[in-house]
């Protein structure tokens, strides 16, 4: 069990409502959006997903930061590009803008659903998509070892995702997490999302031989997602 909740704190880490009657049609209310408004903490809270937004059995909290990997976790016999991609945690990265976290999942075996929105500008929010669509070029795997030993080896794979919000990338991660003796392998799907001048990450982790996303549920769960942002920028 210390392997598994190991790895899923590995994969975590690694990454990284509307009122009845009154809404304006869906045509009026894109012309009536502001582009450059950037959305509150609080507005951001109220838009992020729910568990009944999800299929039955998730449950979910917000998080501030979710710090789940041991302390001292760090990138071995990386490049420099390695390091500066997936070094800090997404707390880290994007730590002195306005974001939400909030973390969802059936089981302590999974699947996990992982939400990150944060309110930027458009050019900060470019620039991260461009950094995150050369990313797997820039490094294709790389391995992190906790201070028990814990090794986590990461390879990044191009994946088939719709192009979703205002620009989309998408960013496919096998895991091996490995204590010198036991193997535990699992995978997850990140999807980088501009919305205006907001950057939406979610993160689908599961595990080999465990319950999975089923086929077409993380693109429902992104559509729904980027809805709700949408919906509180109206």
């Amino acid at each position: 069990m210390r392997l598994l909740c190991g790895a899923i704190a590995a994969v975590l880490v690694l990454l990284s409502a509307c009122s009845e009657g009154g809404d304006p049609p869906p045509e009026s209310r894109s012309e009536e959006r502001d582009p450059d408004r950037t959305l509150s903490v609080s507005e951001i809270k109220d838009a992020m997903l729910r568990p009944a937004n999800l299929s039955d059995g998730f449950e979910g909290a917000f998080t501030k930061g979710v710090e789940t990997s041991p302390a001292g976790t760090f990138i071995v016999a990386a490049s420099d590009a390695c390091e500066e991609l997936w070094g800090p945690t997404q707390a880290e990265q994007y730590g002195d803008l306005e974001n939400v976290e909030a973390l969802f999942f059936k089981s302590d075996l999974g699947p996990f659903l992982h939400q990150h929105v944060i309110a930027a500008d458009e050019a900060t929010v470019t620039a991260e998509l461009d950094r995150m669509a050369t990313a797997i070029e820039a490094c294709p795997s790389y391995t992190t070892e906790e201070p028990d030993g814990h090794r986590t080896a990461v390879e990044l794979h191009q994946t088939v995702f719709p192009e979703v919000g205002d620009r989309s990338v998408t960013i496919e991660r096998g895991i091996t997490r490995s204590d010198g003796t036991n193997h535990l392998y699992g995978g997850s799907t990140t999807v980088f999302v501009a919305i205006g001048p907001h950057l939406m990450i979610l993160t689908a982790t599961h595990y080999v031989d465990q319950e999975q996303f089923a086929t077409g549920e993380l693109e429902e769960i992104v559509e729904t997602a980027i809805d709700l942002l949408e919906d509180a920028r109206a």
